[in-house]
């Protein structure tokens, strides 16, 4: 049986189909310029995650780059699921549309 390739996105395989499914029908899509800081260190937590669509986004901790991510990659989930502080930033590595 087909499965849609967000169902292998790590944090919504805890979600029911249906809730994948009305998740995908509200969904937006936000593009960030070269550079530009997606999620702040630190920050109060908002509720917003996001979902790497096309490009690249850079993860960093202080002041050390940890690693570049890309389409499939879920950002900031860990604060919109426990509501944590956020120890981590992200920032665009090129243009970049998320989820």
């Amino acid at each position: 049986k087909w499965q849609p390739k967000w169902r292998y996105i790590a944090f919504l395989i805890i979600l029911l189909y249906a809730d994948i499914s009305l998740l995908a029908q509200n969904v937006t899509i936000e593009e960030w310029q070269p550079g530009q800081t997606i999620i702040g260190d630190e920050a109060e937590c908002d509720g917003s995650a996001y979902i790497v669509h096309n490009g690249l986004a850079e993860i960093w901790l202080n002041d050390k780059k940890l690693q570049v991510v890309g389409r499939g990659t879920s950002i900031g989930e860990r604060c919109a699921l426990l509501s944590e502080t956020r120890t981590m930033s992200a920032t665009a590595h090129g243009l970049v549309k998320l989820l």
